[in-house]
């Protein structure tokens, strides 16, 4: 501690000295000024003396100053610190500032080493002062000579070192200096031989126990001062602060690649929102080129202008030293983006400086999570709204879950049951049915039902059990209509299986619960084997009429009763008939319950009907064949045999010789040709008609037939220039009669040629494809002169029937094309206008 004495003699110090002297208060303020220290940082004396050391430092260290003063008042030894001055103008002066307290408790006294200064020499220092300030300090201060060998050292070596000052006189300087530095400091050493002035930055010097301290130097050739004749060196260790410096670069480095390679977006901020730094993401997410177009803008620039207040406020509150989280939503084209912000503030010295914004895109977790939450909510809803009543366990067997309708039909306080165990809730079921399908379900993980008569309601119950992995889901119903329905069903199962019809009785929806024996015997299928199926699944087949399938499921629809007769397949296989006769079971409530179906085979009497049909179809024929027989007789027969029969009776009256005679027996010969025409007509028609069920069948190829009637009409259709036009898939071939089918295209093609127009050429179209729905189709079009079909009316295909009076003919022709169709089971249809050709489509199996 320096005396008064010594102050009044720093006097002369302060006016001599190169370095930063002076005296402050208590409090810091400013007392005597060194002449340097006030021209270094171009203040006069006076103004200096009216200030506070913290107004000559960087706004940054202020608050460092007033530590260092509240430091230095509770230590007795001297005290330093790094600060950076300002000087009038404007300019940072780094200083090692050391602050040593006077003799009764007056101040401080204060000395500053600038990095640059090269003024210090103990040899322009007073005895005295010199001495205390030499002996006292904290700094090694040590002469070496041109060689490098100490020539003094103060007392500072045994602080810093451990090294008395008579320990190292005579040593070369190098023997203290690490290996690692020593090349180093070698050219340190002869670099200050050649300049004034040398500042060493790091350098390990060995102390006296062996350790290691780092020192900073300031070298200053005095080789050539008389007095001097040395360097001098002005050393302080640096261990602590290289250490704290490397663990703060270690720090930063970490922080930095944090900074730089994560993820998500950060930035730095100041407390008014200013960026003053962001990383990678934050320029890609923004589509920046490079952190010069961000820094120094205001965070609000990239922000939506709803969310700026709160992130604003989040900031201030961070600023207080909270770390602070929060999240946003910010609207964007597939409906809105979820950010959580973390802001953590960066203090330094108990102050927050800055703070650290991290922001991290969860949109896709807080979707996720809405809808987990939404699907949660929803098989809440979905297992409050079911009709079963349902409870979930845990692994415990702790009621978790109970909705409404489980609360009803067993009369629980579901409040008080949840969080309770089973089994203490109901002692009683211990070892029952319930307890032994519970333990078989959670041991097998299979699931199971069951049912079971629940005492306290009275009633018969249903139970699924759903085991899993983290308890067991139970379903339950009531069935107790069910079992007494199934009770009253067995009864009358004994009934119903005396009878030999076949009896069915479904649920309201038309599965299947119980079949007699009698429909066993008429189908072949068990009660096994229909049970939960619909009996029409299995019983329709391919003859099974569609129409006749929906009108059942209308009726059943409309709940009435009815009866349906429609075709079945047996078990095997076998087509029969059924007769059913359908009701509808009726709960008091007036909703179905079930149906019931009693079904008779009808096969029998289906067959003797399809007898009759066929008898009653061939009687028809016979009877249209007759009345054509009656019309060819009536018509066609009667005026040939009348006119032959009254010129027979005149040739007998006429002379023999006479022109009249001649002319009476040709007409008597045409009329007996005629005859014989019309007779042959009538052969024909009933030989088609008699041999219509022994008709001789082979496989035909229906385009060679065709080509074959073709050939007939080469010359013909050479003579009118006529076209035709053949659309025939290959390969087409049927059964039928191929006679018969050569007169059918034989006779189309002499009308097609006989009824053309004059005026314009023949066109001749035939087409013949396959059809799943119809079989073979021919269909054969002409251009010719056609005919009126309203005229024509059913008279199209009758015999003898013409519509050109103009043409020669007999009109047998279409006649005999649907003879030769129906009877090969098929059909025909036309269509025609005048003078636009005729239409025709032939349907055969």
């Amino acid at each position: 501690m320096i005396d008064v004495r010594q102050h009044q003699i720093l006097g002369v110090v302060f006016e001599t000295s190169s370095d930063l002297i002076c005296t402050i208060g208590l409090k810091g303020e400013l007392q005597q000024i060194g002449t340097t220290m006030a021209q270094r940082l171009g203040y006069t004396k006076v103004e200096l003396s009216l200030g506070h050391l913290s107004d000559l430092v960087v706004p940054a260290q202020k608050m460092e100053v007033c530590l260092l003063l509240t430091n230095a008042s509770q230590k007795s030894e001297p005290i330093s610190a790094d600060l950076s001055f300002i000087t009038k103008q404007g300019q940072p002066v780094a200083v090692h500032f050391t602050l040593e307290k006077l003799s009764g408790e007056a101040g401080y006294f204060c000395l500053g080493k600038v990095a640059d200064s090269s003024d210090l020499h103990p040899a322009q220092l007073p005895n005295a002062w010199h001495q205390a300030l030499i002996e006292n300090g904290s700094d090694l201060l040590a002469v070496l000579d041109a060689q490098g060998y100490f020539l003094y050292s103060g007392g500072g070596t045994q602080k810093l070192l451990g090294y008395a000052p008579h320990e190292v006189i005579g040593s070369h300087v190098l023997e203290y200096i690490h290996p690692e530095d020593l090349a180093l400091a070698q050219n340190h050493l002869l670099e200050v031989m050649e300049r004034r002035q040398i500042f060493i930055p790091e350098v390990r010097f060995k102390s006296k126990n062996g350790d290691w301290k780092w020192v900073e130097t300031l070298g200053v050739n005095h080789l050539q001062t008389p007095g001097v004749l040395g360097i001098v060196l002005n050393s302080r260790e640096i261990t602590e602060r290289r250490s704290s410096s490397f663990k703060l670069e270690e720090t930063e480095r970490r922080f930095q690649a944090l900074f730089e390679n994560n993820p998500d977006v950060i930035i730095i901020e100041k407390e008014d929102g200013t960026i003053l730094d962001a990383n990678p993401s934050f320029l890609q997410v923004f589509g920046l080129a490079s952190k010069a177009e961000v820094i120094g803008q205001h965070v609000s620039a990239y922000l939506p202008a709803s969310v700026v207040p709160l992130c604003l406020a989040k900031l201030q509150e961070a600023f207080t030293g909270k770390t602070v989280n929060y999240e946003i939503a910010i609207p964007n084209k597939t409906g809105e983006q979820v950010l959580h912000i973390t802001k953590i503030p960066v203090v330094i010295e108990g102050k927050v400086s800055a703070v650290h914004t991290m922001v991290k895109d969860i949109t896709e977790a807080v979707v996720a999570q809405r809808i987990i939450n939404q699907q949660t909510e929803k098989l809440r809803n979905v297992l409050e709204s079911i009709t079963d009543a349902y409870f979930l366990l845990d692994a415990k067997g702790n009621y978790l879950f109970i909705n409404k309708e489980c609360d009803r039909m067993l009369g629980l306080n579901r409040e008080e049951r949840l969080g309770q165990n089973l089994w203490e809730a109901y002692p009683e079921a211990v070892g029952g049915q319930f307890w032994e399908n519970y333990h078989q379900a959670v041991n097998t993980g299979a699931a199971g039902y069951f049912e079971e008569y629940y005492p306290p309601q009275k009633k018969w119950l249903g139970v699924k059990m759903f085991p899993s992995t983290d308890g067991l889901s139970v379903y339950f119903t009531d069935v107790s209509e069910r079992v007494a329905a199934q009770q009253e069903l067995e009864k009358l199962s004994l009934v119903a299986s005396k009878t030999t019809n076949g009896v069915v009785i479904t649920d309201s929806n038309g599965y299947t619960e119980w079949v007699n024996e009698g429909f066993t015997r008429m189908t072949g299928y068990t009660l096994e084997d229909l049970t939960g199926q619909k009996p029409g699944k299995l019983l329709q087949g391919e003859d099974t009429n569609p129409e006749t399938v929906a009108v059942i499921r209308e009726k059943l629809a409309q709940a009435i009763p009815f009866n349906a007769t429609l075709v079945n397949y047996r078990k095997n296989g076998e087509r029969f008939w059924v007769s059913m006769d359908i009701a509808p079971i009726f709960h008091e409530n007036g909703k179905i319950t079930r149906f019931i179906a009693i079904q008779k085979d009808i096969t029998l009497r289906k067959e003797n009907e399809q007898r009759q049909l066929e008898m009653t179809k061939d009687l028809y024929l016979q009877n249209r064949d007759l009345q054509q027989f009656t019309y060819i007789v009536s018509h066609n027969l009667r005026a040939p045999v009348a006119n032959a029969m009254g010129l027979a009776d005149l040739l007998t009256k006429i002379d023999k010789d006479s022109v009249n005679f001649d002319v009476s027996l040709a007409n008597l010969k045409k009329s007996v040709f005629k005859l014989d025409t019309v007779l042959r007509d009538l052969n024909m028609i009933l030989s088609i008609r008699d041999n219509r069920e022994v008709l001789e069948k082979e496989t035909v190829d229906l385009a060679d037939v065709c080509k074959q009637a073709l050939l007939n009409y080469e010359e013909a259709l050479a003579q009118c220039q006529g076209q035709v036009e053949y659309d025939i898939q290959p390969g087409i071939s049927l059964y039928a009669n191929r006679a018969y089918l050569y007169s059918i295209f034989y006779n189309l093609f002499s009308n097609a040629i006989k009824y053309r127009q004059e005026s314009e050429q023949l066109k001749i179209k035939i087409r013949v494809f396959g059809t799943t729905e119809h079989g073979t189709v021919i269909t054969f079009s002409d251009n010719g002169t056609g005919f009126d079909m309203k005229k024509a009316g059913p008279d199209v295909f009758r015999l003898y029937k013409r519509f050109h009076r103009n043409k020669k003919g007999r009109g047998i022709g279409l006649f005999l094309v649907k003879t030769h169709v129906e009877t090969m089971n098929g059909r025909i249809e036309v269509s025609s206008s005048p003078n636009k050709g005729a239409h025709f489509i032939i349907y055969l199996k």
